[in-house]
Parts: C-alpha cells; structure tokens; sequence
C-alpha cells in the first residue's frame, strides 16, 4: 500500500494509448495505486503482515482499491479486509486438517487488522480520499470544457452508496434522472474531510437548482444483425434530441449507430466510445459504450478450417 504516488488527475484520451480506440474520445480512468502488502507509514504493520504478504496479496490490493474509492468508509475498508484475509486463511489452510496453520493466519490478520483500525486516517485513507476528490473536479472540468466523454459509473472510483444517494435525492426532487454531468457536478461536492452529512445537504439543495433545467437521458440499445453492429438510442428521452456517436469506428449523428463488417473468418470487435444526446435547452447527457461483436467470417469460421 503505497501511497504517496499521486493518481492521475490530468485527464488524457483513452484513445492515445490505445489503437482500437483511436477516434473514442473517452476520459482516461485514473491510475489505482496496487502495490501489495506494503504499509510505508506504518511499518509494524508490514512487519505483521509480512509472513503471509504473499498469500493475501490479492486481498491487500483490493484494501489499496476501496481507500482509493471516494465515499468508501476506512472502517468499511478494513473491516471487509478483515474478512477477507481471514477468508483467504481459510481456503489456504483447512481448517480441520491444517488447523494449526489456519490458526496462525487468523491470528496474523487479526493482528494486522487490530493495528490497521488504529492508525489515523490521515496516515493512508484521507490522502487517498483527497486524490479522488481532485479527478472528480477534473472530470468535471474536461466534460464541461467538452474535452473528452466519461460517466461517474465507467470512471469506477465512486462508492455506489454516493451514485445511489445520488439518484435517487435527485429523482425524488426532479422526478427525472440526473445526466452525468449533474451527476459529476454533485459528486465533486463531496469533501472527505467533512462530514457525510454536509455532502447529503449540498445534494439535496444543488437537485433542487437543477431540478428547474430540463435534463435529457442517453439510453442504447442494441440491434444488431449478422456482420451489422447497430445501437439504437431511440428508447432516450428528451425534447427535440441530438444524438452525437464517437465510437472507435467512427464518428455519427441520428438516432442510430450502425457499422457494417466483412472479414474473412469470424472476428470479434471490441467497439468503444460515448453516446452524447443534447435537447432544445442545450442540455446533454452521456453514455459510455463498450461493446463486444462477433462477425461472422465470409469465408470460414476460423484459419483452421480450409477456405474455398
């Protein structure tokens, strides 16, 4: 668990690094620090988990996740890694045949979780916390500015217990979903260093604000055929609606996207990219497409198989 690495919050396109997405303009998804069982801090609690740091490696990482996941409690977070390393324990160590071993693991992690829960949150969580608060900001900066497209669920770095609180204060005031953009805007209030509270108070007065503007909502759906990828947004809703397509294959307007392929033996397409539909008011909202599509080979199935 190193922490002092910073997590990118300078968002690029995805599509610079990657070639199959090379026209998508999607945010890049910032960097999760995963780096094992290592507390650089607090050493004693290296030195505890040292005898297994091995075995719960998996486990550590995914501890290293949840502090890097805005909203996610740090009690929350150490006790599932509890659980988790007493779980690991058990389904290394049987508890019946290798009852010793199951219980000298057990009792590391007891002891590596007792020391955990006792270190200030200002060691290890609140920094992390704070690096996430910082990429919220700068997603909010990036889709406004109309930059790059990304939605709080496909940036993965959001508690559902916030998107949730979320959506549904929203929807109790608005009676309509919230778009990404208001989604962001009402996460970035979210300030770790105070209380959850404050938060749910910023969201409940900013809903009612937003609640007066008119907030489409980007829905695709799926109807391909053979060798024809085509996503349908008729199902979204709003007034007078523009649809804007920027996927990896290209760039469309109107109210379906629809990309023809011809390969000699079957090939699947990863096919990635947003879907922004804007209403008569001026406002969008955003979808995140990441699809995979088998073509059918013209030819054969596969190489392996002549082709006449």
């Amino acid at each position: 668990m190193k922490y002092e690495g910073s997590i990118a919050a300078t968002l690029l396109i995805a599509g610079m690094s990657t070639s199959f997405v090379a026209n998508a303009r999607i945010c890049a998804k910032p960097s999760i620090v995963q780096d094992g069982c290592t507390f650089p801090v607090v050493g004693v609690i290296t030195d505890a988990a040292k005898p297994f740091k091995d075995l719960w490696r998996n486990q550590c990482n995914k501890h290293d996740v949840n502090y890097q996941t805005l909203g996610k409690s740090k009690q929350a977070s150490d006790s599932e890694f509890y659980a988790d390393m007493r779980a690991r324990c058990d389904s290394k160590f049987n508890k019946y045949l290798m009852y010793s071993l199951n219980r000298t693991c057990r009792t590391a992690a007891s002891g590596v979780y007792n020391i955990l829960k006792k270190v200030d949150s200002s060691k290890y969580y609140l920094p992390n916390q704070r690096k996430i608060e910082n990429v919220t900001q700068s997603y909010v900066n990036s889709i406004n500015a109309d930059q790059c497209d990304m939605t709080p669920e496909y940036a993965g770095v959001y508690d559902p217990s916030l998107l949730s609180y979320i959506n549904t204060t929203f929807y109790s005031i608005a009676r309509r979903q919230p778009t990404a953009y208001e989604r962001f805007e009402l996460l970035s209030f979210y300030d770790p260093d105070t209380p959850l509270s404050a938060w749910q108070s910023a969201v409940r007065s900013q809903s009612t604000q937003m609640a007066r503007l008119s907030g489409p909502k980007a829905v695709a759906r799926s109807e391909s055929s053979r060798n024809q990828y085509v996503k349908s947004a008729s199902s979204s809703t709003g007034s007078n609606l523009r649809y804007e397509w920027d996927l990896n294959y290209g760039q469309q307007s109107g109210v379906k996207y629809t990309k023809s392929f011809m390969t000699r033996y079957n090939e699947t397409k990863t096919i990635y990219g947003s879907l922004k539909v804007t209403d008569s008011n001026g406002r969008s909202d955003l979808l995140i497409i990441n699809d995979r599509f088998t073509t059918t080979g013209e030819c054969a199935p596969s190489p392996k198989l002549e082709c006449y």
